[in-house]
């Protein structure tokens, strides 16, 4: 209820008209039908609140009002005499763009579908590739970059509720912003973004939008706009969308703006894209320049980090999947040590490195329990492509993306092969580590540096390892290719090889080494690390039982004798039980317990720290029944299928009788299977 003391304002007689707008800006409400007019200058009405950025010495305040019942907005506070109004004291009700945005208040432009690619990003906000200085040679006549570019053809959605303050399509006379073609602009809480380029707009909301009388049609978040395309300039069809502030005053001194849009990438989702470290690969430039690299050669790198951010900034539509950002330029090592010897040569494949592509692993020597207190390991375990098995990554180079907790230990006791050998059959060698070579219009074209065919089956040993020279990101192996001249040496691309550690008895070496002559012997590039693989050894002529489970009680022991690997340990907690048991590799790809008394072991070390867990044994033709409880009359949850090769972590055992064992079947399924001769575990079953 207004009364004498209600803060109030009115028109100045001095003014003409009063124009009332939905927001603190002249940019609200543009045009005649949109306007709402105090034409007197008697009628008072009340102050709810004030808005004024300061941030340019501006003393302009803007007054919200109640317009009418039902309605408020704002008024220019040049135009209008104050009555029972303490500036000081009144309190601001808008917001600018900063205090309402934050990470994941915009929503993507287009909905995901895992079943299909997930839409990549062409062009940042401010692309540092782009414009006269820009990093790539072939995207300096690019304009500077105002928002952001996605590579798509279908629904263009909005990424935040608003009303629909613009909408353009065809060729109006006197477009000064003919370039963004068909558009719709959006206008929020302190600012607006506009979709450009669009094949068509929605035709509800262009009917919406000319039918209005007053008011402009809201849109919600996620709300169909139109479709993508490539009206205005455009070289391609895709979506251009940018975000302006309401006030430029309003942007922080450390927010660049262009033409008065902002970078809006921190206010989408997390978890979708991986932004690339501007400022590093900045640095990576200056330090080139700095070393007086020629033209040709920044060219070259600009290329690189142009392939590279491309790759980068195709995006995972799962945001919570774990993933690895590694810093560039970082160190990556074939083990978990700090050793020279051990480097992963080259920038690595964006589409790995930032892990989203295979299985992320952690190790760490720590209770197996996971919970929001674990700790984020000083290691990581990344896996890059399929030409090379696994890396690892200290934390402090990296950044991790998604719900790590979720994924499995990984001890560097059990480490995965390092390539030392490859078998090239039908593979093309090359004279240098690339395939390609950039054009004069900055294409990939094929060169002609093939010198052979490797047509000989076998395994030769990989004595060099390097980067692409043209992409820098395919892991290339250089490798002995000609048999009557060991001498002769040439590349071959890591991605379309097999690759091991270690050669067996059966396997044929094409360049096998020569005892009378080893001067000749052509040694792998990776050094052969100790082997610290958890072994276990009977005394000669001796044999020791080998048990189903860790308990003497079990049924069917099998006999075992000789050497073979550990899997996993148990130490014994109970009165009857009181022993430390290691599970060991049978033959025929069974498992066995053994007490640790019967055999002598070695390292053994790091057998703690692997993650408990249980698959089918790769014998066994049918498959496993997951139960509600520890019995077979139980409720069935679901059910491991035969020939299923994954792993499942553990849980317990049953404390009553050890015949069977508690599983995470998956993400939402835990239950119990018999815990006899058709499954197989690993790991510390200390549960």
């Amino acid at each position: 209820m207004v009364t004498q003391t209600t803060p109030q304002l009115r028109r100045t007689s001095e003014t003409d008209n009063l124009n009332v707008r939905s927001g603190p800006s002249t940019r609200y409400d543009n045009g005649e039908k949109r306007e709402r007019v105090i034409t007197d200058n008697q009628t008072c009405y009340e102050v709810l609140g004030k808005y004024h950025t300061m941030q340019s010495g501006d003393e302009v305040i803007w007054w919200q009002i109640q317009y009418s019942s039902t309605e408020k907005g704002w008024v220019h506070g040049d135009y209008v005499t104050l009555y029972n109004v303490n500036v000081d004291e009144t309190c601001v009700t808008w917001q600018p763009y900063t205090a309402t945005l934050r990470t994941g208040s915009l929503a993507l432009p287009f909905v995901t579908d895992p079943e299909e690619e997930f839409i990549r990003i062409t062009s940042l906000f401010d692309d540092p590739r782009r414009g006269p200085t820009g990093w790539d040679p072939e995207q300096r006549d690019l304009p500077i970059h105002n928002g952001i570019d996605w590579a798509m053809a279908g629904s263009v959605y909005a990424m935040a509720a608003g009303r629909v303050t613009d909408i353009v399509t065809g060729q109006p006379e006197n477009d000064r912003n003919a370039g963004y073609g068909n558009r719709v602009v959006v206008q929020s809480s302190g600012f607006r973004i506009t979709y450009a380029h669009l094949s068509v707009v929605d035709q509800g909301l262009v009917d919406k939008y000319n039918n209005k009388e007053t008011a402009d049609p809201q849109v919600n978040q996620g709300q169909l706009l139109g479709t993508a395309g490539r009206t205005g300039f455009s070289t391609g069809v895709h979506l251009h969308a940018y975000l302006e502030p309401d006030y430029t005053e309003e942007i922080p001194a450390h927010h660049k703006h262009i033409g008065g849009a902002v970078n809006f990438q921190q206010y989408l989702p997390a978890g979708h894209y991986h932004w690339p470290n501007i400022a590093a690969l900045q640095a990576e430039v200056n330090d080139a320049t700095e070393n007086d690299a020629s033209e040709d050669d920044l060219d070259d790198l600009g290329r690189v980090i142009n392939h590279w951010m491309d790759n980068a900034l195709r995006g995972e539509a799962d945001p919570n999947k774990a993933r690895l950002m590694v810093t560039p330029g970082r160190p990556v090592y074939m083990l978990p040590r700090v050793d020279e010897n051990y480097a992963y040569p080259c920038r690595l494949f964006p589409g790995s490195a930032i892990v989203g592509m295979n299985q992320v692993m952690w190790d760490l020597f720590h209770s197996l329990m996971f919970t929001d207190a674990t700790p984020i390991p000083e290691w990581w375990r990344i896996q890059i492509n399929p030409s090379f098995p696994t890396c690892w990554v200290r934390n402090e180079d990296a950044k991790e993306i998604g719900d790590w907790r979720k994924t499995r230990l990984a001890s560097p006791s059990l480490s995965a092969d390092l390539p030392r050998f490859l078998r090239p059959k039908g593979v093309k060698v090359r004279e240098q580590p690339k395939k390609y070579n950039h054009n004069s219009k900055g294409k990939l074209v094929e060169v002609d540096n093939v010198i052979v065919t490797f047509n000989i089956d076998g395994w030769v040993p990989i004595v060099d390892l390097a980067c692409d020279e043209t992409t820098g990101d395919y892991l290339w192996y250089k490798i002995p290719y000609n048999t009557a001249n060991r001498a002769a040496r040439g590349w071959v691309r890591g991605d379309m090889v097999d690759v091991k550690c270690d050669l067996s008895d059966e396997d044929i070496q094409v360049f096998p080494n020569d005892a009378n002559n080893p001067e000749n012997d052509i040694c792998p590039k990776v050094q052969k690390p100790a082997d610290t693989t958890p072994r276990a050894s009977t005394e000669p002529g001796q044999t020791v039982e080998a048990h189903i489970f860790p308990d003497r009680g079990s049924p069917a022991p099998r006999g075992f004798a000789g050497t073979t690997r550990i899997r996993g340990i148990f130490k014994g907690i109970t009165p009857s039980n009181p022993y430390t048991w290691y599970q060991l590799q049978l033959a025929n790809a069974r498992r066995g317990w053994v007490r640790a008394d019967r055999v002598a072991v070695r390292h053994t070390d790091g057998l703690s720290a692997v993650q408990p867990q249980l698959r089918l044994w790769s014998g066994h033709t049918g498959g496993m029944p997951v139960y509600g409880g520890c019995s077979p009359y139980e409720k069935v949850l679901a059910t491991i299928a035969a020939g299923s090769t994954a792993w499942h972590n553990l849980l317990g055992r049953d404390a009553a009788y050890p015949g069977w064992w508690h599983i995470r079947f998956s993400n939402t399924i835990t239950g119990w299977v018999r815990a006899d001769d058709a499954v197989e575990t690993e790991g510390n079953l200390n549960l």
